[in-house]
């Protein structure tokens, strides 16, 4: 059955008799059409629009310098310090809550004059020059999905997301880490495969590791081939960002030796319509509330999406080969 699709406002929205037919397919394949759709009505509104050669389609990684002033980076980070420390002693502020390694990430609320604070710094971050790149590397406009903040201290034990992981979401996505605090050896950086050696590694069947089985040392996963892996770390500045395909790049975080480091991360996805157009429509609570992370099962072709329900979300085993190589498309 060939899909269609009715206008909805300035988007669009699946036809009512293809419900089904998208409800059929795996969560990858529901994102990968709605992407390729987005892709077809950004060539006819931008015929002019270049074949992207840039770092983040090479790659899969790519630096921006000074999305935010040294200046605004560490006024945010101040807040953030201010708000930890208005809710006491053990809220994080200065040090982890308690004794467990994954409470050394703290998970920052995005309420008040941070909220503020974060929503007025979208347009630089999210700049005409930045949005070019990633308008290029998706081949189609992007929208904010959400958006987290954390603070990370200083500890010895590595885990979580701080050992070597692609993450389990749609192919189109990205992430975008503005640090707010330096990143480097000893305040905390972040390390990445590019593309090529991801695959690599996807083919040695190191990809979509659960926690129990991810790796410190990315070294092992090459032993016995005679490529070894090329590791990238990007030293940078408060204000500087990284953004990467999360679902296609292997790669971990290195937690601060002392200290502690602030990062500001957008979840971006492919969208019909450019990003500012779901705040002008929706307003910005969908970015800095409660908005589930778990992209993968939601229904791109609703805005904002949402979460489907259980029987529709799909198959969430990993199958298909494409996605366990990290193409952004089938």
């Amino acid at each position: 059955m060939e899909l269609q699709f009715v206008p909805n406002g300035r988007r669009i929205t699946l036809h009512p008799d293809c419900r089904d037919v998208v409800n059929s397919l795996t969560p990858w394949q529901r994102h990968a059409i709605y992407h390729q759709v987005c892709r077809q009505s950004f060539a006819q509104t931008h015929p002019e629009a270049a074949i992207d050669t840039g770092p983040l389609t090479t790659e899969g990684l790519d630096v921006v310098r000074g999305s935010l002033s040294a200046k605004e980076a560490v006024s945010i980070a101040d807040v953030i310090t201010a708000n930890l420390e208005a809710l006491g002693p053990r809220a994080g502020a200065h040090g982890p809550v308690s004794d467990d390694p994954t409470d050394a990430i703290i998970s920052v609320a995005q309420t008040g004059d941070l909220r503020a604070l974060l929503q007025d710094a979208l347009p630089r971050i999210l700049s005409d020059e930045t949005t070019v790149i990633l308008e290029r590397y998706y081949g189609s406009h992007f929208r904010i999905h959400g958006a987290v903040t954390y603070r990370t201290h200083a500890l010895t034990q590595q885990v979580g997301s701080f050992l070597w992981h692609r993450d389990t979401a749609p192919m189109g996505q990205i992430h975008m880490i503005v640090y707010l605090t330096p990143s480097g050896a000893a305040s905390g950086s972040t390390q990445f495969l590019g593309l090529n050696q991801s695959a690599r590694a996807a083919s040695l069947g190191y990809h979509y590791e659960h926690l129990e089985n991810r790796t410190r040392d990315i070294e092992t996963i090459f032993d016995g081939i005679e490529e070894k892996p090329d590791v990238l770390c990007p030293e940078l500045a408060a204000g500087d960002s990284v953004i990467f395909p999360a679902p296609r790049v292997l790669h971990r975080g290195n937690l601060p030796t002392h200290g502690y480091r602030d990062t500001f991360t957008l979840i971006l996805l492919p969208s019909f319509v450019p990003w500012q157009a779901d705040i002008e429509d929706f307003g910005a609570d969908h970015i800095f509330g409660d908005t589930t992370m778990r992209t993968l099962i939601t229904d791109p072709f609703q805005a904002p999406p949402l979460e489907l329900p259980a029987a529709a979300r799909g198959d969430l085993n990993i199958t298909e080969q494409w996605v366990l190589v990290g193409r952004m498309l089938p």
